[in-house]
């Protein structure tokens, strides 16, 4: 049925001190939400991978970022990467499709 909306299982993701694929490229992709379940910081990179300190910072304890589709209706469906300084923390990850 178009136009409705599944949940994908959720999901979590040990981030670890190199660049981490936490979500694959997904065509299908209705909305993302990544959820910090760790004591320290995580820095989330799309497309290509994720650097400490940069790009999109969760803070620890339940920092989150959700991504929908903007006014237009695009919303990036590309890859996800998770980086963090001790390595072996958890990323909540739900995806919905």
């Amino acid at each position: 049925m178009a136009g409705i909306i599944v949940g994908g299982p959720p999901r979590a993701v040990t981030v670890g001190t190199t660049s981490t694929l936490v979500l694959q490229a997904n065509q299908a992709r209705k909305s993302v939400t990544l959820v910090n379940d760790s004591t320290e910081p995580i820095y989330l990179g799309k497309a290509d991978s994720a650097v400490m300190n940069a790009g999109i910072r969760l803070n620890a304890a339940g920092g989150s970022v959700t991504e929908v589709p903007d006014i237009f209706g695009r919303l990036y469906m590309g890859p996800w990467y998770a980086i963090c300084t001790s390595g072996s923390m958890n990323l909540c990850v739900q995806e919905d499709y």
